[in-house]
């Protein structure tokens, strides 16, 4: 494998100097970030990992090499992943490789191929983000890859969210430095300082939609039509993606006006002030109510909407519409419902004897501990799924268990004792929610209703020298580590 460009060679120079600028334009990186960087070993990422290792310095970066196998390609996908894991060791960088059943996942999801492989790989992604300790994930889309993405949504026939194409970087996390480099660009330096890269035979496979846009569509578009082509959609991406800024911005502020009850698995809409909106507004609105209630708007499509609109226009109180992964949305009278079919969980009980953390299967929670000193220095962050326990108060083992009849607490504040139902009861918890509430006990006593309220009887106080720091983490995702 060949790898000896000499660092001070005009050309390198030129290009990381545009990488530098697009990291700079959008804010991808802080001194000091630990990134982890995807290499499939195909030219762009691998470009995007001499680029970065470049910068390393200037920016005092941390860079973890990742590849996922997808296991599609037979000896091919075993070539890329070895081909990846030799260029790490070429650069003295740590490599992770992982590897999932796509095809088990596919037709367990009921997915195509290409989304299993994507939702796989991003997973793989964020679980070596958090084991690592990491900040960014560095993705290698080019500014080819972006005016591909359009047009074939263009064809699909999406909205301006869709034509809004890849953003630079996506929840602070997904970054691609290599947006605004054309693939002649990174063609020309990989040629130049003659580095080596692996091929993947599917790139020419015309069975998938984007290949063909790649090597027939835009070639011809560009011969007939207009040279600019691929530059001009990425231009037009950039626009959208800036009004598209400012509407989401409206978005949320409208929705806040009509919203009349929200918690974690339902949403309801005021319908009156609703239907009083323009309809590119109300359009918007279910789609906000939607991500909301769902977490994403993934195989929510425009006709799903349309239906969501019609049944809100409709004055007949009781309608209801079942929308994909079990949501289902109501027409109530004055209210329009959005809200998940769940199934109340099985009871459960969990001896905590130490620190480590406990997953808590049956409503797909960790649970962690930590013992920390009381002092000026503490940072007490306040979000509901922490609590701050006086350590002298609760004594291990504890337990984690749901619900039971007659459980009560003093909550924090209150000087007299409350069911634990009529608690849940005023801080508007569903029915069907309640047994997903994580109780911690300590001997008999109720300390903590997780993520709502501590129990008063173990507050910090003057006298506190030691906490006791419990947290719930977010919901479990596919091979996710610990």
């Amino acid at each position: 494998m060949k790898n000896h460009y000499n660092l001070a060679q005009k050309g390198l120079l030129d290009i990381s100097s545009l990488v530098n600028n697009t990291i700079r334009k959008y804010n991808m990186l802080t001194q000091g970030d630990k990134v982890v960087v995807a290499v499939s070993g195909g030219p762009d990422s691998t470009a995007l990992l001499h680029i970065l290792n470049h910068l390393r310095e200037e920016w005092n970066l941390s860079l973890i090499v990742t590849h996922f196998n997808h296991g599609l390609r037979g000896n091919e996908s075993h070539r890329d992943a070895t081909f990846v894991e030799n260029l790490a060791k070429l650069l003295m960088l740590p490599c992770r490789v992982g590897k999932g059943d796509i095809y088990s996942f596919k037709h367990q999801m009921k997915l195509s191929t290409e989304e299993a492989a994507r939702i796989l790989r991003y997973q793989f992604l964020e679980d070596t983000l958090k084991m690592e300790g990491a900040q960014r994930i560095a993705l290698g889309h080019t500014a080819d890859d972006q005016a591909e993405d359009i047009l074939m949504k263009v064809l699909r026939g999406s909205g301006r969210l869709g034509l809004c194409g890849m953003p630079p970087v996506r929840d602070k996390i997904f970054i691609r430095p290599l947006i605004e480099v054309s693939r002649r660009q990174i063609e020309r330096f990989l040629d130049q300082y003659d580095l080596s890269y692996v091929t993947d035979s599917s790139n020419r496979d015309q069975r998938f939609l984007r290949n063909k846009i790649r090597l027939d569509l835009i070639p011809l578009l560009e011969r007939t039509y207009n040279p600019k082509l691929r530059e001009n959609l990425v231009q037009l991406s950039s626009i959208l993606r800036d009004e598209e800024d400012w509407l989401q911005g409206i978005v949320a502020q409208e929705f806040l006006k009509i919203l009349k009850y929200h918690d974690f698995a339902k949403v309801i809409l005021d319908a009156s002030r609703f239907l009083d909106l323009h309809r590119a507004l109300q359009l918007r609105l279910i789609r906000k109510a939607v991500e909301t209630v769902k977490g994403d708007l993934r195989a929510i499509g425009f006709n799903h909407i349309l239906d969501v609109l019609k049944l809100a226009s409709q004055t007949h109180p009781s309608k209801m519409l079942n929308l994909p992964h079990g949501l289902i949305v109501r027409r109530s009278y004055e209210h329009i419902i959005f809200e998940k079919r769940t199934k109340e969980p099985v009871d459960f009980l969990y001896l905590v004897s130490d620190l480590k953390p406990v997953v808590v299967k049956e409503v797909n929670k960790v649970i962690s501990f930590e013992v920390v000193d009381y002092n000026k220095d503490l940072n007490i962050e306040v979000d509901k799924n922490t609590a701050y326990l006086d350590y002298s108060k609760v004594h291990f083992p504890l337990i984690i268990r749901n619900i039971r009849a007659g459980d009560r607490f003093r909550p924090l504040g209150m000087e007299s004792f409350k069911k634990i139902k009529d608690f849940l009861i005023n801080c508007k918890i569903p029915k069907n929610m309640r047994k997903s509430i994580p109780l911690l006990v300590a001997g008999d006593q109720i300390v903590w209703v997780a993520g709502l309220r501590l129990d008063d009887g173990v507050k910090l106080t003057g006298d506190t020298r030691k906490v006791l720091k419990v947290k719930i983490h977010p919901p479990l995702t596919h091979g996710q580590l610990f």
